[in-house]
């Protein structure tokens, strides 16, 4: 079903990590039996949203993990808790066999037909084997994770594609540019590798930074921030909320 103008409050949550992306709805006075398909778990949700000057655009795909409905008078308010690749990435088991000197791309797209995403991108020269085969059985995301560790790669799954990149390296897509003029608000703050507020001069810099809604920011893609109090920079997206 697709839903056009309904009250909806989004919180929508993405990391670069191998853990399901999270979203959260609230839809406002749905008729009965499209409150039932919000509260079916594993339907699938495509929110879109943007600004009138851009249009809609892609915010987030996830299978519904749990639904209600409350009764608030005058309103009927639906809860719908989400996660992109959920069912893909708690269900999905492999069971392969490799001979020697496989390619590791063939290996990695093999695993990931078993995850049943919409697409795969691979942002780099994936390459190396191994000399005395390989053999998997278990989960799918286990088996990727093996594979990440052994051939230097990071994954993760935005908008129900999974996403590769080299360890803490950017994708090759187009940078975002984020100043005062495309959408940033206020100042960056710097903050350490683990998001908090910077305290000890040792620990490796980031930046945290509020701006307008804007869909293209990806956690591993490549973000350009320049401000006032920050020379223009290429930083690496480890975290993105949309609220």
């Amino acid at each position: 079903s697709v839903l056009d103008a309904v009250r909806v409050n989004f919180n929508v949550v993405k990391t670069e990590d191998d853990e399901p992306n999270q979203f959260d709805l609230e839809v406002y006075n749905l008729s009965k039996s499209t409150r039932t398909k919000f509260e079916t778990t594993d339907n699938r949700v495509i929110l879109q949203a943007g600004y009138a000057s851009m249009g809609l655009k892609l915010l987030a795909i996830g299978d519904i993990v749990r639904g209600s409905t409350e009764f608030k008078q005058p309103d009927v308010i639906t809860s719908v808790d989400c996660r992109d690749g959920g069912r893909a990435l708690r269900d999905a088991r492999a069971s392969l066999s490799f001979e020697p000197n496989v390619p590791a791309k063939t290996m990695v797209e093999e695993l990931v037909k078993k995850l049943n995403v919409d697409n795969i991108e691979i942002g780099f020269d994936l390459s190396g084997t191994f000399k005395n085969g390989w053999s998997f059985y278990g989960s799918a995301r286990d088996g990727l994770n093996k594979l990440g560790s052994c051939f230097g790669f990071q994954w993760s799954v935005q908008n129900n594609t999974l996403q590769l990149t080299k360890k803490r390296t950017p994708s090759a897509r187009e940078a975002v540019l984020l100043t005062p003029s495309t959408g940033m608000i206020g100042s960056p703050s710097r903050i350490d590798k683990t998001g908090n507020n910077l305290t000890k001069a040792k620990e490796e810099p980031g930046l945290k930074v509020k701006c307008l809604l804007n869909p293209a920011l990806v956690p591993g893609d490549p973000v350009v921030i320049e401000s006032a109090d920050y020379p223009r920079g290429t930083y690496r997206i480890v975290k993105v909320a949309h609220i």
